[in-house]
């Protein structure tokens, strides 16, 4: 009854526009930026190709080529951009926490399409933790809010607390592929006795070079984890 009475006196507005809506996150010309992230892209890392070669663009890419990542496979549900770009942003960056059980929602709609609805019932779901300093400055993990709301849909066990910050580490923002290699070197530790011999789906906000899911995938490895596929809610075209 209450939620009925604000929706009247506060009408829903569309996260990218404002323009009133019933229900959805995005009215309908936002939801025409969202570009699906399982079609043209990278069978191994996901890169997807907004504008594919004849003939598709579903071969592996360059880089997976000659530097194959510890993940089995990666999927970002939509590419980073349009209005989900600046939603996550603000969501992210303001923070608004209102945003993050509707964006996860989102990234769930995608799971039939990315292959994350097939996995087995016992993978765990553990999110890219943190930083301390901007997990005090946001009050929450972007990554653990998806990760809590895809576990909970698809009926998979969350293990919040699998993967772990080992050191600070300075921002990445800006650098080329071997420099974010290099600064997140062991940044990350696996928790063996959470992660050991279980398939794992790490999941993500954005996943934009690959560094920071191929340096967390290697430290659940090296933790005994069976396996990663990684999950984001978006993903960073090269194109």
């Amino acid at each position: 009854m209450w939620h009925r009475l604000l929706d009247l006196l506060l009408p829903l507005c569309c996260a990218g526009c404002e323009t009133p809506v019933q229900s959805a996150l995005f009215c309908a010309a936002c939801t025409a930026t969202l570009h699906p992230g399982d079609g043209d892209c990278c069978p191994r890392c996901g890169d997807i190709r907004l504008d594919p070669p004849a003939g598709g663009g579903t071969h592996t890419c360059g880089r997976c080529l000659a530097e194959p990542p510890p993940f089995s496979r990666a999927r970002g549900a939509y590419a980073y951009g349009g209005a989900l770009r600046e939603v996550v942003t603000a969501w992210k960056n303001a923070p608004d926490h209102t945003l993050g059980p509707p964006l996860a929602r989102l990234m769930v709609r995608r799971a039939a399409a990315t292959g994350w609805a097939e996995l087995a019932r016992d993978t765990l779901v553990v999110p890219v933790p943190s930083a301390a300093a901007r997990l005090r400055a946001r009050g929450f993990n972007p990554a653990g809010v998806l990760a809590s709301g895809l576990a909970r849909a698809l009926g998979l066990p969350l293990e919040p607390l699998g993967l772990g910050v080992g050191r600070a580490v300075a921002p990445t923002r800006g650098l080329g592929w071997r420099a974010r290699q290099r600064r997140l070197a062991g940044v990350y530790v696996g928790e063996a006795e959470r992660v050991g011999g279980r398939a794992v789906l790490l999941v993500d906000d954005v996943m934009t070079t690959g560094t920071t899911a191929r340096a967390a995938s290697r430290a659940l490895l090296r933790a005994g984890a069976a396996s990663v596929e990684v999950a984001a809610l978006a993903r960073t075209p090269r194109d």
